[in-house]
């Protein structure tokens, strides 16, 4: 298999970028070469903060995991996977984890001040579904653009992700930074296959707008993503 000499290079480069001062590159490298190791289908579901990507995971798993609220609650990675035995477990910086039931993962989300408990590295929840139990794994990302740590892990989540959900908002859709992350970032510079998601299109109230958002955004698309 070719995948062992990826993973030896992808640990080469990330340690030659380290040594240059690219400590946040060689990080996204090595996280890259530690992803293949794991055989799932990495699904990433990716965005601004408050867009929906908690509530786009629950009706994906068919009932509501992930709390979901009209503020930001995701501030840590939360990989979303199969397991008969529901739990959540906690890994903390500089190892040790904790197990939860799935229904304390509430006390997990960001308090007023917007910032996520700096002891945390990630949040594992196992789900017993159907749809995870064919192999795939959803990863919630922190919300870009709210907090420098929350954007640094969600784009490490993303540099281990096969595909990429990309939410974007029906009111203001399109923005200059979601051309940006989209083409530049996600797509040339990282390559990933990118699926856009236009939510909240029930608040564009006239049928003629909301015809007006889908030819947009099925003629950007086409220009612009593989």
């Amino acid at each position: 298999s070719i995948l062992p000499q990826m993973k030896d290079m992808a640990i080469k480069i990330a340690g030659h970028l380290k040594d240059l001062g690219g400590t946040e590159r060689g990080k996204i490298v090595q996280d890259l070469a530690q992803s293949y190791d794991e055989p799932s289908l990495r699904v990433v579901v990716f965005g601004e903060f408050s867009q929906g990507k908690s509530t786009l995971i629950n009706a994906l798993l068919g009932r509501e995991v992930l709390p979901a609220t009209l503020i930001p609650t995701t501030g840590h990675v939360t990989r979303i996977a199969h397991g008969s035995r529901e739990k959540v477990r906690v890994v903390r910086l500089g190892g040790g984890t904790e197990e939860f039931a799935v229904s304390d993962l509430k006390r997990f989300s960001l308090p007023d001040n917007g910032a996520a408990c700096p002891e945390v590295e990630e949040i594992e929840v196992l789900v017993n579904c159907d749809l995870l139990a064919r192999g795939m794994v959803l990863l919630d990302t922190p919300g870009v653009n709210d907090a420098e740590a929350q954007t640094r892990r969600a784009k490490q989540a993303i540099a281990r992700a096969d595909l990429v959900i990309y939410l974007l908002n029906s009111t203001r859709l399109l923005t200059a930074n979601d051309r940006d992350l989209a083409v530049d970032w996600l797509g040339r510079q990282l390559g990933k296959p990118l699926v856009p998601v236009v939510n909240f299109m029930n608040q564009v109230a006239d049928e003629a707008d909301r015809r007006k958002v889908r030819d947009r955004m099925t003629k950007w698309a086409g220009r612009h993503l593989r």
